[in-house]
């Protein structure tokens, strides 16, 4: 299944949850999000002249920066999610290409499988956003540190 398959099927499933869920929620806002994000990557894809790995890198990093520098718990929450949303949209995404790179990079093609890579890759993500999720909580219980 094409990546494009891939995003095009998590659409049709969050569409399909937001219609059963009927109260405003923070799932239903999330589930709306998901929908927005994967269409703007869809959207970006179809022009080949943006780099989309980096493009949604730079989207991730806005939003990163837009988390340190709010106050409110709740607009940071609505933050997280959405950076969490792109980061699963990255990895579906650019999974392949990363580990392509590191891959076909001078004397590591020998030793590292893509596959190897991919799980190293998406294993530091995560314990860079359980990092960020304590400097966030930290920051929020102690600002004067």
């Amino acid at each position: 299944m094409s990546v494009e398959q891939t995003l095009q099927k998590e659409i049709e499933e969050s569409e399909r949850w937001l219609n059963i869920e009927k109260d405003d929620s923070t799932y239903k806002r999330d589930l709306m999000k998901r929908i927005e994000l994967i269409n703007w990557v869809l959207e970006n894809m179809k022009n080949p002249d943006i780099q989309i790995c980096d493009h949604i890198e730079s989207k991730m990093s806005e939003i990163i920066l837009s988390i340190n520098q709010t106050y409110s718990i709740l607009e940071a929450d609505e933050l997280d999610s959405e950076l969490r949303i792109l980061d699963w949209i990255f990895y579906q995404v650019c999974s392949n290409e990363v580990a392509n790179q590191v891959y076909q990079a001078p004397n590591l093609s020998t030793i590292l499988n893509p596959k190897i890579v991919t799980a190293i890759a998406s294993t530091i993500r995560r314990n860079i956003n359980i990092l960020v999720d304590f400097c966030i909580l930290r920051f929020r219980l102690h600002p004067d540190l």
